[in-house]
């Protein structure tokens, strides 16, 4: 009990992405469940964070985890249209410790050529989910008839003699 406790007090970085510095000073965005959202910069990198107990965001609740996902998400499109480039982080992606700021600044310089690598590759693209749905008898079918090998193998099937 005594562990939880301490766990709820210490605090940590909610870390949604990471950007080139440019000028933030026209950054403003709530995040997940209404934390004003900042960044914390070192060198030509910023991470875009709120700052947040250092647990996971944990709900049987399956309405509150989509609302912080959305809320995740809503902040990186935020960071995407004042920075250009971002380099987003997954859900639920926090740094904790004994003054978590540094540690992020820390690790912002301890990753910055990586991070720069990874911007230059990304720079003016964006990332999109796709979910396509189909019926699984339309697929059969549309494979059964252009797939040569498999109209052979059902021919056969069709003259083969039972057993």
């Amino acid at each position: 009990m005594q562990q939880e406790e301490q766990q709820v007090k210490e605090q940590g970085q909610y870390i949604y992405c990471v950007v080139e510095k440019g000028n933030n000073s026209g950054f403003q965005e709530k995040g997940i469940e209404n934390n004003s959202v900042y960044t914390i910069c070192n060198g030509d990198l910023c991470a875009v964070v709120h700052t947040c107990p250092a647990k996971p965001y944990i709900s049987e609740n399956k309405e509150q985890v989509i609302g912080w996902v959305k809320a995740h998400q809503k902040v990186i499109d935020a960071a995407y249209a004042v920075f250009g480039t971002v380099i987003p982080f997954s859900f639920d992606v926090i740094i904790k410790g004994e003054n978590s700021e540094q540690l992020v600044k820390d690790w912002l310089s301890s990753e910055e050529e990586e991070l720069k690598k990874k911007i230059q590759r990304i720079k003016g693209k964006q990332e999109f989910g796709v979910k396509i749905f189909l019926a699984e008898q339309d697929v059969t079918r549309v494979i059964m008839q252009s797939n040569k090998e498999i109209k052979v193998l059902e021919e056969e099937i069709k003259i083969a003699k039972k057993g």
